[in-house]
């Protein structure tokens, strides 16, 4: 998994009703509340913010496809706006957009056009599968944990233990793949152990420590995970067996000459060990 942008939107807000600044990439801009809602009403309200991505996203995408074909389109707006139904008990937000091509376009590129604004990036999310993560910080520890949890137990992860969140590998996901739950540990009958994602996490601060990830490919295993980072010409390689059941033989595939290979089988003495945990 690796984040689309380089660096996150980040919004902050004050005491003043209910005034945010939005950072992106290139500046900075105002978000508010309209009047009725106890803003000033100077600058976008988050659902203008919603459905100005999603018209953008459209009309940017119509004309990449008629530039490659080379129709003769030149300008289309589009309104976006959005309600709210019931179906039963379930809520359901609907959002029309309407089209217009300011100069005259047959109906079969109509059509197709109409084709293209549905699959175009934004709206591919609005209707897709979306999950929405929160994590809670305070302060300078915003950049220095992170907390994983199975209901049962939460524990903290901080950057000296792994380091793959700062050195290139930002994003890599190591998901269980076996239960519901994200989180590196299990309590089996009271018993704290660790799940094989948990060796996976500080195999990288000794393999990925100011590197980048490489693409991995693994076949054939259905509960089995690669990872692969380069560091300084050294290739390091995380092989992680996800079902605690089984083991499994494996066969390594190189495209580049590699003069050595050294195995270790991920060990460490406890959940909360920080050193020794590769031999």
């Amino acid at each position: 998994m690796e984040y689309i942008l380089e660096h996150p939107v980040v919004a902050s807000i004050g005491t003043e009703k209910y005034k945010c600044t939005v950072e992106w990439r290139n500046g900075k801009f105002i978000s508010d509340e309209p009047a009725f809602a106890g803003g000033k009403d100077t600058g976008p309200d988050p659902y203008t913010l919603l459905l100005s991505s999603l018209g953008a996203c459209t009309i940017t995408t119509l004309r990449m496809y008629i530039d490659r074909k080379g129709w003769d389109v030149p300008q289309i707006a589009i309104a976006v706006n959005m309600y709210f139904k019931l179906e039963g008990e379930k809520r359901i937000t609907v959002i029309d957009r309407d089209l217009n091509f300011l100069s005259p376009i047959t109906d079969e590129q109509r059509e197709r056009l109409v084709q293209i604004a549905k699959v175009c990036p934004v709206s591919k999310i609005l209707e897709g599968g979306i999950q929405v993560r929160t994590f809670a910080y305070t302060g300078a520890n915003a950049e220095n944990t992170h907390s994983y949890t199975n209901g049962d137990v939460t524990v903290e992860w901080r950057p000296e233990l792994c380091k793959h969140a700062d050195n290139g590998c930002q994003g890599i996901n190591f998901h269980t793949g076996i239960g519901l739950y994200y989180s590196p540990v299990m309590n089996e009958n009271g018993v704290l152990k660790a799940k094989p994602e948990y060796y996976a996490m500080l195999a990288f601060k000794y393999g990925s420590i100011n590197g980048r990830s490489i693409s991995t490919k693994i076949d054939e295993a259905e509960y089995c995970s690669a990872h692969t980072s380069l560091t300084n010409g050294t290739y390091s390689l995380t092989i992680i067996n996800k079902n605690l059941d089984k083991s499994f033989d494996f066969n390594i595939v190189r495209s580049k000459n590699i003069s050595s290979i050294a195995v270790s089988r991920l060990t460490a003495p406890s959940i909360t060990s920080a050193v020794d945990v590769t031999r």
